[in-house]
């Protein structure tokens, strides 16, 4: 999309290894919302990390390169919280899934953490 929300083309695969993916917007005809356009350029420069594979804007969630979902409450909580997400992902078990909390306290919903004895938290 360019700048002001208007659909130019779709991504492709390479699109996406690229850079952020965002789904989940809505749409008016051709146009990205005046609300999840300005979500956009509010986090893009937060959210535009290597490790951030997809953004779904109206799910509120994240999937980083490791296939670990985050779910979240508010964006502010994200944007305070995403160093230290990525931080841990190395220790994440891939596929998991975290509810992320105000105060960036994370809850395993399925997956969880390697230990170096490679025992997980969650079978």
């Amino acid at each position: 999309m360019d700048e002001s929300g208007q659909l130019i083309r779709t991504a492709s695969p390479r699109d996406g290894a690229q850079r952020v993916v965002y789904g989940c917007v809505d749409l008016n005809g051709m146009r990205v919302k005046k609300d999840h356009m300005d979500f956009i350029k509010n986090y893009d420069k937060v959210l535009n990390r290597e490790e951030v594979s997809e953004v779904c804007v109206s799910g509120k969630y994240v999937i980083f390169r490791k296939g670990v979902v985050v779910y979240f409450h508010r964006w502010e909580d994200l944007a305070e919280g995403l160093d230290t997400i990525v931080e841990q992902l190395p220790k994440a078990v891939p596929g998991s899934v975290f509810e992320l909390f105000r105060g960036g306290d994370l809850l395993v919903l399925k997956g969880g953490w390697r230990w170096p004895d490679m025992r997980y938290t969650h079978p």
